[in-house]
């Protein structure tokens, strides 16, 4: 009942088993768990651009200090020291055939690694560890190396082994098309098109339920795109 400021409330409360009770507290730790769970992920190519973590290069030492020991590596393999492409000087006359040549598969994909690795020590430094890692392309071998699979110096000298490999391999005209479509789709609209007019055409890639990655010569990737009628939703 009720009466004057202060307020009386029956409950029947319901009987728990004790395996019920274990349940509710095992769903309580884990989702605690879960919550204090760090994870590090990784980017792949695509990414790039001069002066990347300039100011974390500038000002931060752990940052710094990791940079160079992957130039370390990295110089003795690339036409142009890493340093060097990735904080020119600073006029823009620099900055702008740096910004070519870093877009360069046989550089980009080394200067990614360096940079990302060194982003994860930095963060490390600090306290902040990783209980899971990811990546996507280049990222997978960032992941791995920080995840001890391989030694940082494996790590550089296999994607850039991997990087030259890929920029010299000779260009035919070939194209890949990201596009926000499921497998199926792109492949009922592959077969719409027809197999005279999509021989090189295949997909390349599954990156996510509608994430799907197609290659081939440019021509013939264009007219399965137009068949998709995808418009601006594809990116060559």
């Amino acid at each position: 009942g009720f009466g004057g400021a202060n307020a009386h409330i029956l409950v029947e409360a319901k009987a728990l088993s004790a395996a019920q009770i274990d349940e509710m507290l095992n769903k309580d730790k884990a989702s605690a768990a879960l919550q204090n769970k760090i994870g590090f992920m990784f980017t792949g190519q695509g990414s790039q651009y001069v002066e990347m973590g300039r100011k974390l290069y500038d000002n931060e030492e752990v940052f710094r200090s990791c940079i160079d020991q992957c130039a370390t590596v990295l110089d003795p393999l690339l036409p142009v020291p890493l340093t060097g492409i990735l904080y020119p000087k600073t006029n823009d006359q620099d900055k702008t055939k740096m910004q070519e040549m870093i877009d360069q598969t046989r550089f980009s994909q080394p200067l990614i690694f360096a940079v990302e690795y060194s982003l994860a020590e930095l963060l490390r430094s600090r306290g902040v560890t990783p209980d899971v890692v990811m990546g996507h392309s280049i990222g997978e071998y960032v992941a791995a190396t920080i995840a001890g699979v391989m030694s940082l110096e494996d790590g550089l000298k296999l994607i850039a082994e991997r990087a030259r490999i890929m920029d010299d391999a000779p260009q035919n005209d070939g194209v890949m098309a990201a596009c926000r479509l499921s497998e199926e789709e792109v492949l009922k609209g592959i077969a719409s098109v027809g197999e005279d007019e999509t021989r090189t055409v295949s997909v390349a890639a599954v990156n996510g339920p509608k994430s799907v990655v197609v290659s081939g010569k440019r021509g013939e990737v264009e007219a399965v795109m137009k068949a998709l009628k995808v418009g601006g939703r594809y990116k060559l």
